[in-house]
């Protein structure tokens, strides 16, 4: 049923979290991999949305629901896996419905769904992980720095994700 799917999607992107939350209080991880565990495995916890809800209004309202507590989390000081690093920004509290607006524009087509989050959850955490650790040339985005390094991960991975899709 639509409710034991949104159960499911759910329960498996809360355990990300926890699990990030408990590795960052009881670990000494960098925060940035701690963000990334939360980025990557959220997104591909939702991976089987498009086959197990069918309504919009249930995937916007987790949405809503996953985003608000992502948000009260960086207002009140709480999940700090996600939150405990250095640069600003509302990325993650975005997160959510950058999935909403997926599963809304692939429509029916799941695999266009499931190819756009896997670039999402993928290429970009793993990017981001190889650019702070072994990035050499940096450049400024709205004053993030990223790194070449990185983007390049990005490129490479994203499209080794997409070639066989297309």
């Amino acid at each position: 049923s639509e409710w034991a799917g949104a159960a499911i999607v759910m329960g498996s992107s809360l355990a990300v979290l926890f699990t990030a939350e408990a590795w960052n209080r009881f670990g000494s991880p960098k925060p940035e991999w701690t963000r990334k565990l939360v980025h990557a495995g959220g997104g591909l916890a939702c991976l089987p949305m498009p086959f197990l809800v069918s309504s919009l209004w249930t995937v916007a309202g987790m949405a809503v629901s996953f985003g608000g507590l992502l948000w009260l989390g960086g207002r009140f000081g709480f999940l700090r896996g996600v939150h405990s690093v250095r640069r600003k920004g509302s990325g993650s509290e975005f997160y959510p419905f950058a999935i909403l607006a997926m599963f809304w524009l692939a429509r029916d087509q799941a695999w266009l769904y499931v190819a756009s989050v896997l670039v999402l959850a993928t290429s970009d955490a793993l990017a981001a992980l190889v650019g702070s650790e072994y990035g050499v040339i940096r450049y400024d985005v709205d004053g993030d720095w990223k790194s070449l390094e990185g983007s390049l991960v990005f490129a490479g991975f994203a499209n080794a994700v997409l070639y066989p899709l297309v």
